[in-house]
């Protein structure tokens, strides 16, 4: 490569960093302002997308996601939330899993796919064969 081409690369990969440190990002409460403003029709899409300077297809994009955002929640499609208590019983019982597992001797339990039924068989064949040769733990992928 000569010095041109290469100065070229470097002032393209430089105005991109730019470019990507200096993007505006709105949050999600500027979004929903914006988006219900809209809604409102008091002034048209355009000129709120001037307003805000936004371009008019980020305005779709985000009415979209809200609209989807709302249909998810009528249906009852969102998850909830785990409460303190939840999460450290989860993070709990992980452990005691673990320490369980560490016991058995490292051996790891075998996925269905794994289980001799298809593509499995390689694997468990493979797995069984490192067991006759005295080794205790199974190589991960």
């Amino acid at each position: 490569m000569d010095a041109t081409t290469q100065a070229q690369g470097g002032a393209a990969r430089l105005i991109q960093k730019v470019k990507q440190e200096t993007r505006r990002k709105f949050s999600a409460e500027d979004k929903i302002r914006i988006v219900l403003e809209g809604f409102r029709k008091e002034i048209s899409v355009a000129e709120l997308c001037r307003r805000e300077r936004i371009n008019p297809t980020v305005y779709y994009n985000w009415l979209k996601q809200f609209m989807e955002g709302g249909k998810c929640q009528l249906r009852g499609d969102t998850l909830r939330s785990a409460t303190r208590e939840e999460v450290s019983s989860l993070r709990e019982e992980n452990l005691r899993l673990k320490e369980l597992r560490r016991r058995a001797g490292g051996y790891r339990l075998l996925h269905r796919r794994d289980s001799g039924l298809g593509r499995g068989r390689r694997r468990v064949y493979q797995v069984a064969r490192r067991r006759k040769k005295g080794r205790m733990a199974v190589q991960g992928r």
